[in-house]
């Protein structure tokens, strides 16, 4: 295995498990980010939108499904880490 796969895995992995740290422990701040950018262009005030309940909820299982696609993803480049130390280790 090569390292450049090593570092494109651990990189792609990176982004979807931030995100989804973000989602699942901040998920209401994520979705009033949501809202407020839904506002813009209509007649709805940027202070004074609030998130509902359920968008907060479907945010943070969103944000954990996200977590863990990242999360599976890491472990291919913890595969690609571990060959490529194993094979520059033993030569």
């Amino acid at each position: 295995m090569s390292l450049a796969f090593a570092i494109g895995y651990t990189v792609i992995s990176a982004v979807p498990t931030g995100l989804g740290l973000l989602a699942v422990f901040r998920p209401y701040t994520l979705a009033l980010w949501e809202e407020r950018l839904d506002s813009i262009g209509s007649k709805r005030d940027w202070e004074t939108v609030e998130p509902t309940d359920w968008k907060v909820s479907l945010t943070r299982t969103q944000g954990g499904i996200l977590l863990l696609f990242g999360l599976f993803i890491a472990l291919f480049a913890v595969n690609h880490w571990l060959a490529f130390f194993t094979a520059h280790t033993l030569t």
